[in-house]
């Protein structure tokens, strides 16, 4: 099963279908934390949208297109972590790990593997989300103020942070 360490508590793992009801309940539970981020989770109401989840995130990785995989500490599953062939980083983390620096330990780890060889690595994220420019600012990404979205569909501006890698 594809896992990485990130340090001895905490590591990604690819999600399976016996992982759907966790995941489904993570998201019921923290429905309004993240609710004012990511408006999906709103109509995440049944069993199938989250295995459908799971089956689009496995694809990704076995088209070797980047990776949706679980956030773990120790076997507990805590959030989402994303990475697409583009650079694109994306994450969610539930209310009672945020806060705790693990999301910004994942994306130092993953820039420092490279794995894909990217030259670019993006967290696009809202304007006055303010942890996770913080997690982009803390991880050396510098803010492209001339790539800031102001019409999207869930009403909030979006900023892109960008890091270019050697």
């Amino acid at each position: 099963m594809f896992r990485i360490g990130i340090e001895s508590d905490l590591s990604l793992k690819i999600l399976i279908y016996k992982d759907a009801p966790f995941l489904n309940k993570l998201i019921e539970n923290n429905k309004e934390h993240l609710g004012k981020w990511l408006p999906w989770v709103y109509s995440n109401n049944q069993i199938f949208h989250t295995e459908n989840f799971i089956k689009k995130a496995n694809e990704l990785f076995m088209t070797n297109n980047g990776f949706e995989v679980g956030i773990m500490i120790n076997d507990e599953l805590i959030g989402v972590f994303r990475l697409t062939l583009k650079g694109n980083i994306g994450y969610w983390i539930c209310k009672k790990y945020e806060g705790k620096g693990f999301i910004s330990k994942i994306v130092n780890y993953i820039i420092l593997l490279n794995y894909y060889e990217l030259k670019t690595y993006e967290i696009i994220c809202p304007e006055n989300n303010f942890r996770s420019r913080k997690v982009a600012e803390q991880n050396g990404f510098t803010l492209d103020s001339d790539n800031v979205q102001t019409h999207n569909l869930f009403g909030y501006n979006l900023v892109r942070y960008q890091m270019n890698v050697q």
